[in-house]
């Protein structure tokens, strides 16, 4: 009996050693499965981690060219408001110059008016010409309103005084 209890007995050692290898064969599988799981979930997180980052550097890097072209759009615009205010400072400087011009010209032409309304009041009228010339006559063309040039009538009792005269 004690060799069929040994017998048994190593038998049973065998089967259990079977069953223990059979299970521990089986829990290295589910071990390794797990830790490859395990493995991908890491490269999983590791992976939506650096696309956060990438994301976030490239939000990053957009939002530094917005606030450049924000930054260099507000420079462009002081300046262009700068040229607007000068042209305006010029263009207001051009009108009261184009006034004092204006002024100026309707003075030059009253005086001119004036000195024509003198000079044909000095001169003598062509009826008086034609009455003292009689086959005389005066070509008197002034190149502008008045001339600077003029000539004089006087009827005495014996003679008669013409004189041409430039000024």
């Amino acid at each position: 009996r004690l060799r069929g209890n040994k017998s048994a007995q190593v038998a049973l050692q065998k089967s259990m050693r079977y069953h223990y290898e059979k299970l521990a064969a089986q829990d290295s599988l589910r071990h390794l499965k797990e830790k490859e799981i395990q493995q991908v979930e890491i490269n999983k997180k590791q992976t939506q981690a650096y696309a956060l980052y990438i994301g976030l550097a490239m939000l990053l890097i957009i939002l530094i060219i917005g606030v450049r072209s924000f930054k260099q759009k507000q420079r462009d615009n002081r300046m262009i408001n700068q040229q607007k205010q000068e042209v305006e400072r010029q263009k207001s400087e051009i009108e009261e110059q184009h006034v004092k011009l204006a002024e100026s010209h309707q003075e030059i032409s009253d005086s001119i008016s004036y000195a024509k309304r003198i000079q044909d009041a000095i001169l003598p009228s062509s009826l008086t010409l034609k009455n003292s010339l009689n086959d005389g006559f005066v070509l008197y063309m002034p190149k502008d309103v008045v001339s600077g040039d003029f000539y004089w009538l006087n009827e005495g009792e014996s003679m008669t005084y013409f004189a041409v005269a430039d000024c």
